[in-house]
């Protein structure tokens, strides 16, 4: 775990700002890896140019990077030193046919790019929702391991909503006993579960682990104004770290996913990083 990583959605303002500035800040800091979020539109029948223009006008084509925009962005990413291992798969829900229409699209990007994994969120809060994302991730595994690389599941808060006893985050990971997680430990921590044991649970199935740290009051009702600095909310960091060490993590490891802060982003992220640095 040499490597510290960042998710770019957080990010969407001040990389629609200020794109090729925001990242030498970002290596300034110490981060040596991007994981972006990249939408295919040729998945939909759009084209690139169409989708990027809509983007751009919502300022979040820092967020979301349409796949051919994408290809310059890692090459230029990698030219300037960070590394590029993965990478989510962003606005799949919009997608007619899901994840079964957008994988192809995506794993030719992941070769031509030299990607090793690729990230889907199915963001579902219960078992029926899930059971047809169980069935297309299966079909994804397979077709994904054909093509050498990897396809995770990202969890958020949502998987762990209670249903019969049950949650769609275990329910899944029964059904698709082959898929390993990129851990969010901070959605982990908003939907009130024991982030410590889960990890040691799945210990063999823990690919990546994303860092985020809310406040001690987050719920549902401040989602949007509940993040801060990662070490400087309700996450048991020290323990995460020391149990992530244990685990078969892949490339980079550890990525940060600051989703917002309610102080200002970048000092949010300096802070984080020297608290993770303590740790590992």
């Amino acid at each position: 775990m040499n490597q510290i990583g960042i998710n770019v959605f957080g990010l969407k303002e001040l990389l629609h700002t200020d794109f090729e500035g925001m990242f030498h800040t970002l290596r300034e800091i110490g981060f040596s890896a991007i994981e972006p979020m990249v939408v295919f539109p040729e998945a939909n029948g759009m084209e690139p140019d169409r989708m990027e223009e809509s983007l751009r006008t919502a300022g979040q084509d820092g967020a979301f990077w349409v796949s051919r925009m994408a290809r310059q962005r890692i090459r230029w990413l990698r030219e300037e030193g960070f590394a590029v291992h993965g990478a989510q798969l962003g606005l799949v829900g919009m997608v007619p046919g899901g994840l079964d229409a957008v994988l192809p699209e995506a794993l030719r990007f992941s070769q031509a790019c030299g990607l090793s994994y690729l990230v889907y969120s199915p963001q579902k809060k219960t078992i029926a929702q899930m059971h047809p994302d169980a069935q297309a991730l299966r079909r994804g595994l397979e077709l994904s391991r054909e093509r050498g690389v990897e396809l995770l599941f990202h969890c958020h808060y949502h998987e762990f909503s209670e249903d019969q006893g049950d949650t769609p985050f275990s329910y899944l990971l029964r059904e698709v006993p082959q898929l390993r997680i990129e851990l969010d430990v901070g959605w982990v921590q908003f939907a009130k579960q024991d982030v410590i044991a889960l990890m040691e649970q799945y210990r063999e199935r823990i690919a990546i682990v994303h860092l985020k740290d809310i406040t001690p009051d987050a719920s549902v009702d401040n989602i949007h104004h509940c993040f801060t600095a990662i070490g400087e909310g309700s996450l048991p960091l020290e323990g995460i770290l020391r149990k992530a060490k244990e685990l078969p993590l892949i490339h980079p490891g550890l990525i940060v996913d600051q989703d917002a802060s309610r102080q200002d982003m970048l000092t949010d992220l300096r802070n984080g990083f020297c608290n993770i640095q303590k740790y590992v």
